[in-house]
């Protein structure tokens, strides 16, 4: 290997640091993935990969450009020809600020032809509208982590470490087949919940749930029991579902076993192919805390309690399809009003049911700090008066609302 290209099972800490988040989060973990394997006797691995160093290449960093798409060509060509080339930033996956969904991931590359506009298209995400509202251009590079493609999964998708009010749960979002549209938010997927511990059948204590309790009478699992419709609670995992979803509850051990390996929580991203799991990334999972709050019948809220108050000018729709933005949106439709800040985007969609507070829908959007609403029933509550074009500021931790009306404010326009 070269400066431009760096073998993950080869290179040093600094190098694999270079490469920016994703490469690097790989790194820390590649003697943990086989200790893994070997301790619960599962097939555990990361897939032959391969780190392209970060730089701006729009900035001072032009001259390196046909170095890295040589880089990129060979990468390809270790990778026996198909291949996933996936953003890996200076600011991408790190502790409170993962930036999940905002770069460019692109999957099946599998001819020279493409890498130019492959690695051109990764390196212009770098500069997504959000992302430089944080950081000044000068501070953004761009690595690449380049991956042998795992085709046609059997199942693939993310598991937390964690639930994202810190409940002990081990939600699992996943799909059959590849995940790229459940891990951009375009589909939702299915979701399976595990409970962090298990309980000891002996002496009855509650322990860090993990592969080798899979199948074992001396410990009793528990999980979310989502098959009630909405509604949830903690029950035993009967021993059948158990033994049908053996892949998914190794997944949940890792990840249980890994939160414990970094001491905080995590999210990864898997794929499962022939018995063999992949681990495609992981990254911290720790960012702003969500709640939510129910104010009495068809009436929640849900929001960050560091920033319970939304304000902003008023648009009102009536149409789900409608994405036009502005400061706070209010969504009318089909018996429910929601209140969103910025924009609807699928808001009543994701949480009409309950399990999709816990999937990776809810999980990005809420680090990425746009799904504070508050969502009611038109029926028993009314804000007739507010009207597109009206400022309002809403407490979501209170639902107290001020309001000033348009006309008020193009009085003092005028």
């Amino acid at each position: 290997m070269d400066k431009y290209l760096f073998d993950l099972y080869e290179c040093r800490p600094d190098q694999a640091k270079s490469c920016g988040g994703k490469f690097h989060g790989l790194f820390q973990i590649r003697d943990f993935v086989a200790d893994f394997s070997q301790t619960y006797n599962v097939d555990f691995r990361i897939p032959k990969t391969f780190g392209i160093p970060c730089h701006n290449i729009f900035a001072s960093d032009k001259k390196h450009w046909p170095h890295m798409l040589g880089a990129g060509e060979k990468a390809l060509e270790l990778c026996g020809g198909n291949a996933a080339f996936r953003s890996s930033a200076n600011v991408e996956d790190v502790a409170g600020r993962t930036f999940s969904g905002y770069f460019k991931t692109v999957l099946n590359v599998r001819n020279h032809a493409e890498i130019e506009k492959v690695m051109h298209d990764i390196h212009m995400s770098l500069f997504h509208h959000d992302v430089l509202k944080e950081f000044a251009t000068r501070d953004l590079s761009m690595g690449i982590t380049v991956q042998s493609m795992i085709y046609e999964p059997e199942k693939a998708g993310v598991v937390y470490s964690e639930g994202y009010e810190l409940q002990p749960i081990i939600p699992i979002s996943w799909t059959n087949g590849l995940a790229d549209k459940l891990l951009s938010g375009e589909e939702i997927g299915k979701c399976f919940i595990m409970m962090k511990a298990a309980v000891d059948a002996k002496t009855k204590d509650g322990v860090r749930f993990l592969p080798n309790m899979i199948d074992n009478e001396n410990y009793e699992l528990y999980w979310y029991d989502n098959r009630r419709g909405n509604t949830r609670g903690t029950s035993p995992l009967p021993k059948q579902l158990a033994k049908e979803n053996t892949d998914l509850l190794n997944i949940a051990g890792f990840a249980n076993a890994l939160e414990e390996f970094f001491g905080h929580a995590v999210d990864v991203e898997f794929a499962i192919k022939d018995g063999v799991t992949y681990i495609l990334q992981q990254r911290p999972y720790v960012m702003p805390r969500f709640k939510i709050k129910n104010f009495g019948e068809y009436c929640m809220s849900i929001y960050n309690p560091d920033h319970p108050v939304i304000k902003g000018k008023v648009l009102i729709l009536d149409d789900e399809m409608d994405d036009r933005e502005s400061g706070i949106v209010i969504l009318k439709d089909d018996g429910i009003t929601c209140i969103q800040k910025n924009h609807y985007k699928d808001i009543w969609y994701s949480f009409s049911a309950d399990a999709n507070a816990y999937n990776h829908i809810g999980n990005m959007k809420r680090e990425n700090k746009d799904y504070s609403c508050l969502m009611f029933s038109s029926d028993l509550y009314s804000i007739d008066n507010v009207q597109t074009g009206d400022y309002i500021e809403l407490n979501l931790e209170t639902t107290e609302m001020k309001r000033w009306p348009v006309d008020e404010l193009r009085k003092h326009i005028k």
